[in-house]
């Protein structure tokens, strides 16, 4: 367990300023990036008690789909994890969950990300490099303590012996609304977080060109922004396979639309064909895009998803997110019958 007392984060902080502390550091990061596999696997199906109270328990395991993070926050939080009156629960979600354990973990600048405006900067600053490693660990561990707290009360509420969540999403009484929640909520994966929010802000191809927007990458200081995708479209076909049970793709078979069913899993394929010959991380890519010619060749990259490119596979990928977007929202949701979510109405792209 990550978040545990024996486990490797916690041996990386009791190592921290010793012989064993770089390798204690590579095994944390290590298993971080393996729970993060899971995590990204669940992003697909984000349906109903994570997503309760506008996705509270989601955002304490993993925020990105709902916050931009904020470095200086968290770094606020490390100074201030001492103050008797310091509360976890009651920091933003831009300063929570996986994605600043790992800025904790796998950032090596260890100086202060807010400006001179902030008086505590300076003294953090001026601190050794083993306390400033060790604060940010400590705080890195009360992160995964809280976010294991949720995984395992998001479990608990879908176990049978626990709440038995599970029963009623497939009753059959609540089955129409429960197969909207979950088409919505795949339809909302793939057009406004994978597509919009980890791809398209980041490369521009949203209209915004700005630093802020090309900040906003996902998993920028291990560079697995990529691997995230990846592993979002495994969950994604998890779903839509219904695993080792009956999923929309028997449903489509059923009603005579096979071919609907099979045009979805081959628009995902593309994309997981793209991910697995990607050798460029997606934050060296979205770097490279300061220079004028390649966003004119990202924008045509973009363009024409079935061309391959070695250099701009994002920009690529987020064409076939695209793809993929507009064959789920025109094809499949008509022809199973359910609705486009208020979230992702109106995108044309």
């Amino acid at each position: 367990n990550f978040a545990a007392s024996t486990g490797s984060l916690a041996a990386y902080c009791d190592a921290i300023g010793t012989d064993s502390e770089a390798a204690t550091l590579t095994t944390a990061q290590d298993e971080w990036k393996t729970v993060m596999v899971t995590i990204q696997q669940a992003e697909p199906h984000a349906v109903g008690p994570i997503a309760v109270n506008d996705d509270y328990l989601r955002n304490r395991i993993h925020s990105f789909a709902n916050a931009d993070l904020q470095t200086c926050s968290v770094d606020q939080a490390v100074i201030k994890q001492s103050d008797a009156n310091f509360d976890l629960s009651t920091r933003s979600n831009n300063q929570k969950g996986f994605g600043a354990i790992e800025y904790l973990l796998f950032d090596t600048t260890l100086t202060s990300q807010c400006s001179a405006n902030y008086d505590n900067a300076a003294t953090w600053n001026a601190l050794g490099d083993a306390e400033k490693k060790s604060q940010r660990c400590t705080y890195a561990k009360a992160l995964a303590a809280d976010a294991d707290t949720a995984a395992t009360s998001v479990l608990n509420k879908w176990q049978a012996s626990g709440e038995n969540y599970r029963a009623e999403f497939i009753d059959e009484a609540s089955s129409g609304n429960n197969l909207q929640a979950l088409t919505d909520v795949l339809l909302i994966h793939i057009d406004k977080e994978a597509k919009d929010r980890k791809m398209q802000e980041a490369l521009g191809i949203s209209g915004c060109t700005s630093d802020e927007c090309r900040a906003r990458i996902e998993s920028p200081y291990s560079k697995t922004s990529l691997e995230n995708v990846k592993n979002n479209m495994i969950g994604f076909l998890n779903v839509y396979n219904g695993g080792e049970g009956v999923g929309f793709d028997n449903y489509l078979s059923d009603m005579g639309e096979k071919t609907i069913s099979d045009g979805v899993i081959s628009k995902i394929t593309a994309i997981q064909t793209n991910l697995d010959s990607t050798t460029v991380a997606l934050v060296d890519q979205v770097a490279s895009l300061s220079e004028t010619s390649n966003q004119t060749a990202c924008t045509n990259a973009y363009g024409n998803p079935s061309t391959p490119s070695a250099e701009f596979s994002a920009c690529v990928l987020t064409g076939l997110l695209s793809e993929a977007k507009a064959y789920m929202f025109y094809d499949f949701a008509v022809t199973i019958n359910v609705t486009i979510p208020d979230a992702a109405a109106g995108d044309n792209d």
